[in-house]
């Protein structure tokens, strides 16, 4: 009886004491447009602080600022999501210099600012929209994770192992 009713206590104690946890920050990443809504409704969204992220396309340095070519994904812990579907493409210009071979095409990246409009383009023989962005900061994110949120390199577990 007494087991049961400690066993029954813990639980309860787990259960409320995972529920205050927070994953996502308050003004959550899921109230925030993504670039494609961002396109969509241009006017509605225009001057809202956004965060995006994903996969670098280009790296492009002006004398002041730098632009980034960002292929998004969504953001789970600000971690791009790489293996759900892209959100859209995202034109962010970062001021200073930021360097090419850091920002290096590939690369996961995360940048937040202001969505400050549209620019439409071609690729190759296609046309595309971009979501502008004039970004406070950009970061590079360096473990690519996998569709659980850990990364792809974490292992938990007793055993053993060889190096190759």
């Amino acid at each position: 009886m007494i087991m049961r009713l400690s066993l029954m206590l813990l639980t309860l104690v787990l259960l409320v004491a995972g529920s205050g946890c927070e994953t996502v920050p308050s003004g959550s990443e899921s109230a925030i447009p993504t670039p494609a809504d961002a396109i969509v409704e241009t006017s509605r969204y225009r001057g809202r602080d956004v965060v995006w992220g994903g996969v670098l396309i280009a790296t492009t340095n002006h004398r002041d600022h730098t632009t980034l070519e960002i292929l998004s994904y969504p953001l789970v812990n600000r971690r791009p999501q790489l293996s759900r579907a892209s959100q859209g493409r995202v034109l962010a210009k970062v001021p200073g210099f930021l360097d090419p071979a850091d920002y290096a095409p590939g690369r996961s990246v995360v940048v937040e600012g202001l969505f400050t409009g549209v620019r439409h383009a071609r690729i190759g023989e296609a046309s595309t929209t971009y979501a502008v962005l004039e970004a406070r900061n950009a970061e590079l994110r360096g473990t690519q994770t996998d569709s659980s949120g850990w990364p792809s390199n974490l292992h938990i577990g007793i055993g053993f192992f060889k190096r190759l």
